[in-house]
């Protein structure tokens, strides 16, 4: 995709995003996009003690998602879940609107990691979560493997 373009889906985005009062794009993919310059992969972070982190925060994860995608389509981009949030994902919530969006994303090739150890903390196990769902042995682990492979980290606020 030519710069230009990629300027004017991220100038679409952010029009967008201020009319339709969405969530911004987080500084370092705005970044990203205006410079054309994409990173090896990307991982969204998310640690949270909220209860309702990841519903509260679904519009902003698939915003970052899908300007990373539209700008560059090959890019793999990483969702860690390695907090009690993570009980979010679990099937009891299959039928939340924010966990189908989980798994749209995926479709379109959006890795999601949840922590086993956090899910035993909270007596979830492998079972306890959806087929699109990847538990990982360990969160920290699975986070620090993406760094060595040169993904950069955006922990979601």
């Amino acid at each position: 995709m030519s710069r230009f373009i990629k300027m004017v889906v991220y100038l679409s985005l952010m029009l967008a995003g201020s009319a339709l009062a969405s969530p911004s794009l987080h500084p370092q993919v705005a970044n990203w996009i205006e410079t054309n310059q994409a990173p090896a992969g990307v991982v969204l972070e998310l640690l949270s003690r909220e209860a309702n982190f990841v519903e509260n925060r679904t519009s902003y994860i698939q915003h970052q998602v899908t300007a990373l995608k539209q700008a560059f389509a090959e890019l793999d981009v990483v969702i860690i879940s390695h907090g009690r949030e993570l009980e979010a994902f679990s099937k009891s919530f299959s039928r939340q609107p924010y966990q189908q969006a989980f798994e749209q994303m995926h479709q379109q090739g959006v890795t999601v990691h949840v922590c086993e150890v956090v899910a035993g903390r909270v007596n979830k196990t492998i079972d306890d979560f959806p087929s699109f769902i990847d538990v990982a042995p360990s969160g920290t682990a699975q986070l620090n493997d993406y760094k060595k492979l040169g993904y950069s980290v955006i922990r979601v606020p």
